[in-house]
């Protein structure tokens, strides 16, 4: 048996002369590569593989059987842990770049995009969540995604809504611990803007409390703790707006200060 030195397009893999069969390379190395790596392998290897045509001949760059990138790996897979971290969560830009770089090799952070970047990463994400989103026209039509009535930490945010059904409607929003301080301080400050308000409402009323003392003069401090969306500015929204905080705070508004 003879074995030709070259493969070429027009030349048939295998040739009878007399007595002997004649094979040329390509038919030989097919061959052997289907007995060890079997026909399927051997044609995904095949696509996998970098080659020129020069002349008559094949001439091989690349067989593609080196070790895979481990760096570039766990570069991508941060990037994809903090496009989820994204949209799952309300973290801060830092805290899920941070968290998604805590456990990364030196190596791996190496080739991660620079700060800014994964920053710009995640208010695209976050942009292209809220583009879901219908901008209402009516108080009516106002969706509070779930993911906004809870904080960073936790904590339910989103304390009462007085509903879709209400022509009047108004959301109180305000950390749960909150309630906490509004309910020990003898104390209640409480004000509305009018300036800096979202769409359909009239008014961000805020309730304060105090919070380590009674006397803010002295040894407390004031501590935002409730803030209510009002539609308008009527008696009776301000009636209702009350009578659901003492629902809220049930031990507190004897404070002779409010």
């Amino acid at each position: 048996m003879f074995y030709l030195g070259a493969a070429t397009t027009s030349r048939p893999l295998s040739t009878s002369i007399g007595s002997c069969t004649v094979r040329n390379e390509e038919e030989v190395r097919r061959e052997l590569a289907e007995r060890r790596f079997g026909t399927l392998a051997w044609i995904e290897r095949e696509r996998e593989s970098n080659g020129s045509y020069e002349g008559n001949g094949v001439k091989r760059t690349n067989e593609h059987l080196h070790v895979p990138d481990v760096q570039t790996t766990g570069c991508c897979e941060i990037k994809a842990g903090i496009k989820r971290k994204t949209r799952d969560t309300q973290d801060s830009s830092h805290h899920i770049i941070g968290e998604g770089m805590l456990t990364a090799s030196e190596g791996t952070t190496g080739k991660l995009p620079k700060l800014d970047s994964l920053k710009r990463t995640i208010q695209r994400q976050r942009a292209s969540v809220l583009s879901v989103l219908v901008e209402p026209t009516a108080l009516s039509e106002l969706v509070l995604p779930a993911e906004y009535q809870w904080t960073a930490k936790g904590e339910q945010f989103l304390l009462y809504d007085s509903g879709e059904d209400d022509a009047y409607r108004f959301p109180i929003f305000g950390p749960q611990r909150n309630l906490g301080v509004l309910q020990q301080s003898k104390i209640w400050l409480a004000d509305g803007t009018f300036k800096t308000v979202p769409p359909l409402f009239a008014q961000v009323y805020v309730v304060h409390g105090l919070r380590g003392g009674n006397d803010p003069m002295k040894t407390g401090h004031l501590l935002p703790s409730l803030f209510v969306l009002l539609p308008n500015k009527t008696e009776d929204t301000y009636r209702r707006m009350w009578e659901q905080i003492r629902l809220l705070c049930p031990l507190a508004l004897d404070a002779p200060g409010l």
